[in-house]
């Protein structure tokens, strides 16, 4: 989990309830490691957490299980930098290859009036090597234009497809045949 100062915290799954004033679940804490706060969510694919924050960059930390700690820094990262709100992610493989993380980019919704008129844009990055955009919807745009941006949508993949929610529409993107 992150918080608002930029701290990623890898806590104790099996040890979360309960106060101790003694000591507290947190396994390992790793300060500065971005920009700002976390404002999406964070996944999981193959011992690497993705983790993305404002006005930063999407990055992986690898998960060592012998240790049980993460990387001290990131192991990838994407070149663009995410602007307020940062992307909704998932992960979507063929078991241990073959991975994508999709991140649903939002950048477009106005928060002030919590409308907007430009489309969200789903990009794919490779897995292993998140500097490796391998797909944007503005590629060819008026093919893959998605409907207008909202806050807290989450790239869906089911069955070959992903799924992205909007404002005005789903928008389903798959393989052409």
């Amino acid at each position: 989990m992150g918080d608002k100062g930029g701290t990623i915290y890898l806590i104790d799954r099996d040890n979360l309830g309960k106060f101790n004033p003694g000591s507290n679940q947190i396994v390992q804490t790793l300060a500065g490691q971005l920009v700002c706060c976390t404002g999406g969510n964070m996944t999981w694919w193959n011992n690497n957490v993705y983790v993305i924050s404002v006005f930063d960059t999407l990055k992986a930390f690898s998960f060592d299980p012998t240790t049980g700690l993460l990387s001290n820094k990131p192991v990838s990262q994407t070149t663009q930098v995410f602007l307020y709100q940062p992307p909704f992610l998932s992960v979507s493989s063929n078991g241990e290859r073959d991975a994508i993380v999709w991140a649903l980019d939002a950048d477009t919704y106005n928060h002030r009036s919590n409308s907007t008129g430009q489309p969200a844009v789903l990009r794919a990055f490779d897995a292993r090597d998140l500097s490796r955009e391998i797909y944007s919807s503005n590629q060819n745009f008026p093919r893959d234009r998605a409907g207008k941006a909202v806050k807290f949508a989450v790239p869906t993949v089911v069955n070959g497809k992903v799924y992205v929610g909007t404002q005005d529409e789903l928008t389903v993107y798959g393989l052409l045949p």
